[in-house]
């Protein structure tokens, strides 16, 4: 039995001139093939068999980041765009996949999946931002057919897009610990919410209420800012919207507590008639040490110490403590 490989649709007819030298034609045409049976006996057999030419298709993989569309420079300046992505262009052909446009690498194991510092890849899809249908799995695994059936005849190329999930974290407050030199303790108020953290957006601290007493208190000091310490150390004195979040790790957390303050409290001394060789300090800090005028003296009396007569303004211009020489 010969076999004869002509194209498809074609109508034969056999009364054609004996040894015809013929050329397929185009498909739905007639096509004298008695040259070319190779046998003229009755009864013998020909078998005609379909000959394919596979199509070559390329399929793109784009591992850039993708906001509202367009591929972003993103927040403090690292461009999507240099997400490494290995082998980015293969080569569909026949119904197999190649790494190369000249077929000469066959696809083998899992494709080699993009990394993005700040973000984690989700796969590749057939539209950006995770829309669309999944192709390859994150962890770069994939069914073969869902790639080849990507191309046709109508389609000779196809892109894939990677999906990108920003990492993020948390802020928490707390009230913490007492500084050491605090001889009182911490009254808890109402501590603020956590903060969501996104990579490379900005972000707030919660904002901090008079000199803090309605969040956290201690008698003798205040706070104006917060110490966060954990993923990243932030400091910050009113709650203003911060640089972007930067830290490279899923679920950072951070803790804020109060930057506490002593209070510094003015000094007013009265001697009262009497004098000192040296005045004391004009101030102090509240759980701190003060200095005190040396060597009070006043004819006819002897010093019995000094008395707090006074906790307010009320106490100011009443410096009359005076050196004696």
């Amino acid at each position: 039995m010969k076999k004869i490989f002509l194209t498809s649709g074609i109508v034969l007819c056999m009364a054609c001139p004996a040894m015809a030298d013929l050329t397929p034609l185009t498909n739905g045409s007639e096509q004298c093939v008695s040259g070319v049976l190779g046998t003229s006996t009755a009864g013998d057999n020909v078998q005609f068999q379909a000959k394919w030419t596979a199509h070559t298709a390329t399929i793109s993989l784009d591992s850039k980041l993708y906001k509202d569309g367009a591929n972003q420079t993103i927040t403090n300046g690292r461009d999507a765009a240099t997400a490494s992505s290995p082998s980015p262009v293969y080569t569909v052909y026949g119904g197999d996949i190649y790494t190369d446009a000249q077929r000469t690498t066959p696809m083998t194991g899992n494709f080699s999946v993009p990394v993005m510092t700040g973000y984690v890849f989700g796969g590749f899809y057939t539209e950006q931002n995770g829309q669309g249908s999944i192709k390859i799995n994150a962890n770069g695994t994939f069914t073969k057919s869902d790639i080849t059936n990507l191309v046709s005849d109508d389609l000779g190329s196809a892109t894939l897009y990677a999906s990108w999930t920003a990492k993020t974290g948390s802020i928490t407050y707390s009230c913490g610990d007492k500084p050491s030199a605090a001889k009182n303790n911490i009254t808890a108020g109402t501590l603020p919410g956590n903060t969501s953290l996104t990579y490379d957006a900005t972000y707030d601290l919660a904002p901090i209420s008079g000199n803090g007493s309605t969040i956290c208190s201690l008698q003798g000091w205040h706070f104006t800012t917060w110490d966060c310490t954990g993923a990243k150390s932030l400091t910050d004195a009113s709650g203003a919207q911060q640089d972007a979040w930067d830290v490279d790790t899923v679920n950072a957390a951070v803790t804020c507590t109060p930057h506490w303050v002593q209070n510094n409290i003015n000094l007013h001394w009265d001697i009262q008639g009497g004098s000192v060789e040296t005045g004391g300090a004009p101030s102090c800090d509240y759980d701190g040490n003060v200095t005190l005028p040396t060597s009070p003296a006043k004819t006819g009396y002897t010093f019995a110490g000094w008395e707090v007569v006074t906790y307010n303004s009320e106490a100011t211009g009443k410096d009359s403590a005076t050196s004696s020489n």
